[in-house]
Order: C-alpha cells, then sequence, then structure tokens
C-alpha cells in the first residue's frame, strides 16, 4: 500500500478522535455549543485542504519542475497529527480530571502561567 493512504488515514484518525474528544468534554462539562462545533469542523476541514493541497503539489511534481522536489505531503501530515495529538491529550484531561495529574498527560502540558493546570 502506499504511504500516502498512511498518511490520510492518520490524518482522518487523529481528525475524528479530537473532534469526539472534544464533544464528549463539551457533553461532560454541559457547555456543549453548536458554534463550537461548527469551528471545530472548519478547523478539521481546513487541515485536510492542507493535506490533500500537499498531496496534490507532491503529485504535481511528478510531472511538472517547480523548482524543488521535497515531498510536502508527510511534512504536513506529521505537524496536522502532533497538533491533532495534543489537543486529544488536553481533551482527555478534561473528559478524566485524574488523568490530568498523570505523568503520561503532564509530559504533554505547558510551563506557560497562564495554563490552567
Amino acid at each position: 500500500m502506499d504511504i500516502v493512504w498512511y498518511e490520510i488515514l492518520a490524518v482522518i484518525v487523529v481528525s475524528g478522535l479530537d473532534y469526539v474528544t472534544g464533544v464528549v468534554g463539551a457533553i461532560m462539562h454541559g457547555n456543549l455549543s453548536s458554534s463550537k462545533m461548527r469551528e471545530g469542523l472548519g478547523h478539521k476541514f481546513a487541515y485536510l485542504v492542507t493535506f490533500f493541497l500537499a498531496w496534490f503539489i507532491d503529485f504535481e511534481m511528478n510531472h511538472i519542475d517547480l523548482g524543488f522536489n521535497v515531498a510536502i505531503t508527510p511534512l504536513v501530515a506529521t505537524g496536522i497529527v502532533i497538533i491533532e495529538l495534543s489537543s486529544i491529550i488536553e481533551n482527555i484531561g478534561e473528559i478524566n480530571p485524574e488523568l490530568k495529574a498523570s505523568k503520561l498527560l503532564q509530559i504533554f502540558q505547558s510551563n506557560r502561567k497562564d495554563n490552567k493546570q
């Protein structure tokens, strides 16, 4: 199987998990908002468009000299996965506050002063 399918799968899975964990967290805290859900879906859509644009550029580089020859799809997919993973971890901490104090999730917490811990 071509590696791009694994990249697509990774982006779709982490985006979906982020959305689901965000909705579950909002339901649990009684602040489910259709406007925030639409905003979240818009962000997911933007990630997918960015990924497919990167894929298209890589595809076209096989046929047109664009002046560079670096595969950007893996870079974009990696960036999206990292962003979504950090959001999923935050959502998990909101869903289960006991996990927020765990050493595993503390690895991903920011040391910024404005961080709500």
